[in-house]
């Protein structure tokens, strides 16, 4: 009943309103603050209004504008009295723009016929030529100099046919590229047509006259942004570089030309109220609200969870052909989500979408409509879906196809899995827990793509992938503001950004730190030396969990993801393999032994390992082996030897630590021995 009250002053407020002119301002967008899941949008325009009530709208605003954060800052000698959104649709019957573009492909479509009528009849011209000079070959009576001169006629006529022929078909290849733009036009103008938009109604009092500026402020859900790290060694005597970067993306339906952007870690969804506990009976369902529920200024509104991504290519099915420029509409229940066209190689991206299940149609300009349905989309992941169209028919005509989950997906990128730089490229916000054994909890890192490399030396949960400590220097002039519950990283250099759903890289700054390196070898299992960096004090650095790229000696060599929340005291950084330290592992035969008792087995195995640092400088080295151990009494295992090494009984993993001067070799050697049945054949090496 209140709110049925409400909605009748609203209409009586507006009734008011009615009989007073409405301006159209003309505004443009000049600051964007970027959100891991959405953006608030500010636009400014200028205002001169006489003394009274004036309407402003306005117009053609993105579609997912969320009313309740619409907001007007407030103007001096003047009183904002109301603020009203509507949706609406472009209206694309009455459109005499299509109707001039189709009277040109027409037209064009005419000439390409008369030019096929040309190379017709130099065809035909040719063809008789070529039968009379077959026949003029024929006459008993013709001279060597007559055949001569036939000749030289008709070699020089076919060259002139030939050369017209190639001449008017080099014409209708111009001719069709520009009907091809022509159709891109169009479509252009349909996927424009097909969209809706956001409508808002200021309505304002003015004590005097004004020349001011007004700016509104919303807040959109399909827009985002990740953090993106570099991470770049020269030579392990020099500071380690990471270059702090972001790759934003939006999906807005307009593009944000030149605007002032600042990227921020706070989620404006969730509620500031302190949540409030509830009377607990046992027995009972206690339904507490989630102080995380998604709302904005307590007002339920949908979260782009995961960001989760759909793309694919758009192709003739007959050749394979990319179409470019195809429009590409994403519907949940029958309402428009997101809409992109392709590029020039056919791909689309639509993102962030939710999880759900989706249509997508895509229409092209003398092609069959393709409508997609039941397209799954699962949180956090890429959904890829590929359209074939059929040409020659309509618009209106409209070929569904049921969406069918692929026998093997391209996209497996679950959270707690190791994924590929693509996988991984466009999931925003993307928490990546217990991706395997890696160097120092949080960090992974595939050298090749398919085998990962683990940094040892730490203890669980006591490494982590994230710097600082040092003082910075800004690459773009940026200012970091820190608040309460948010990090905000503004960018001074005004960016354009697309909407077409795909990430643009935004470089924020970078800095140079000191640091720990040192290099693992496991040469039992690998020859390489690994070389890691050892981030100490980071906890003071405003980081967010993200994606990092590995360089060495300017050699990109690998990738990595910083996880902040599974970090603590030391960050290690896998930086690669290093092909200057020699490693060699090798059994000593010489000391090997093997003697048979009346039921049992007893041997004795050595080991030599000799590593050489053929670099300039001294590098400091850990090296793990390990030898057997048993869990059974019919198994006996005792370590003879194993100088310098640290042993740890429990696992059998020897460690020796050192510092390798230049040119300099480093020989170790263990020795163990195992006793068994000899009844059995059991592996001891």
């Amino acid at each position: 009943m209140k709110n049925l009250f409400l909605q009748i002053l609203i209409l009586l407020g507006l009734s008011t309103y009615a009989s007073i002119d409405t301006t159209t301002l003309k505004s443009e967008i000049k600051d964007v603050t970027i959100f891991f899941s959405g953006a608030e949008i500010t636009r400014v325009g200028n205002i001169n209004l006489k003394k009274g009530k004036h309407i402003i709208l306005i117009d053609k605003l993105p579609q997912g504008i969320y009313p309740q954060s619409i907001q007007v800052k407030a103007i001096p000698n003047a009183s904002i009295l109301s603020v009203k959104q509507e949706n609406a649709f472009f209206n694309a019957q009455n459109n005499s723009e299509i109707g001039n573009i189709e009277k040109k492909i027409e037209s064009e479509t005419v000439k390409i016929q008369r030019l096929k009528n040309k190379i017709k009849v130099l065809e035909i011209e040719e063809r008789f030529l070529l039968d009379n000079s077959r026949l003029a070959g024929k006459d008993k009576g013709v001279t060597v100099e007559d055949l001569r001169a036939a000749s030289s006629y008709y070699n020089s006529r076919l060259t002139i046919l030939r050369d017209e022929v190639i001449d008017l078909e080099l014409e209708i290849k111009e001719i069709k590229e520009q009907i091809t733009e022509q159709y891109k036009s169009i479509n252009k103008i349909i996927h424009v047509n097909k969209q809706a938009y956001t409508k808002v109604y200021v309505a304002i009092d003015c004590e005097t006259n004004i020349a001011d500026v007004l700016s509104l402020s919303y807040y959109t859900p399909i827009a985002g942004w990740v953090p993106t790290y570099d991470f770049r060694v020269k030579e392990i005597t020099d500071p380690l570089k990471i270059v702090y970067n972001a790759n934003v993306f939006q999906s807005t339906g307009e593009s944000w030309e030149k605007v002032n952007i600042t990227l921020s870690s706070n989620n404006p969804s969730l509620s500031g109220d302190k949540p409030e506990l509830q009377k607990w009976i046992l027995g009972k369902e206690n339904t507490y609200l989630d102080r995380n529920n998604p709302t904005l200024s307590n007002i339920e509104m949908p979260m782009y969870g995961g960001n989760s991504t759909i793309k694919g290519k758009v192709s003739e099915g007959e050749n394979g052909e990319p179409i470019p420029f195809a429009n590409v509409s994403l519907f949940r229940n029958n309402e428009p989500v997101l809409g992109t066209t392709t590029d020039f190689d056919g791909q689309y991206s639509l993102k962030p979408v939710e999880p759900g299940t989706y249509s997508l149609e895509v229409s092209y300009v003398g092609y069959q409509s393709t409508l997609i349905t039941n397209l799954m989309v699962v949180q956090g992941k890429i959904s890829t879906q590929n359209v074939e169209m059929r040409p020659g028919f309509q618009l209106n005509e409209v070929q569904v196809v049921d969406y069918k989950k692929p026998l093997f997906e391209n996209d497996q990128t679950t959270v707690g899995t190791t994924v590929t730089r693509e996988e991984l490229q466009s999931m925003a916000v993307r928490s990546q827990y217990d991706i395997g054994k890696t160097a120092g909890n949080g960090v992974f890192s595939r050298d090749d793509g398919y085998s990962d490399f683990n940094s040892r030396g730490s203890r669980t949960h006591s490494s982590s992938i994230f710097i600082d400590g040092v003082k910075t220097n800004n690459l773009i002039d940026n200012q970091i503001t820190n608040k309460v519950l948010n990090l905000e990283y503004k960018i001074k250099i005004p960016y354009t950004i697309p909407s077409d759903g795909k990430d643009y890289n935004l470089k924020i700054k970078e800095i140079d730190l000191p640091v720990d390196y040192e290099y693992f070898i496991v040469p039992k299992l690998d020859n390489d030396a690994f070389l890691a960096a050892h981030l100490k004090d980071w906890e003071e650095l405003d980081l967010l969990s993200g994606k990092a790229s590995i360089y060495f000696k300017g050699t990109y060599t690998s990738e990595s993801y910083i996880n902040v929340d599974q970090v603590e005291d030391t960050l290690t950084l896998s930086l690669g393999r290093d092909k200057n330290i020699l490693v060699n592992r090798e059994e000593n035969k010489k000391i090997d032994e093997k003697r048979f008792y009346s039921n049992d087995v007893k041997e004795t195995i050595a080991w030599d390992i000799t590593i050489k640092n053929n670099k300039s400088v001294p590098v400091y080295i850990t090296v793990e082996d390990q030898y057997p151990t048993s869990n059974r009494k019919a198994f006996e295992v005792e370590l003879i030897s194993a100088p310098e090494a640290k042993n740890d009984k429990d696992s059998g993993e020897l460690r020796w630590t050192f510092t390798l001067e230049p040119q300099a070799k480093k020989e170790l050697e263990f020795k163990y021995e195992v006793k068994y049945p000899k009844y059995m054949n059991l592996r001891v090496r």
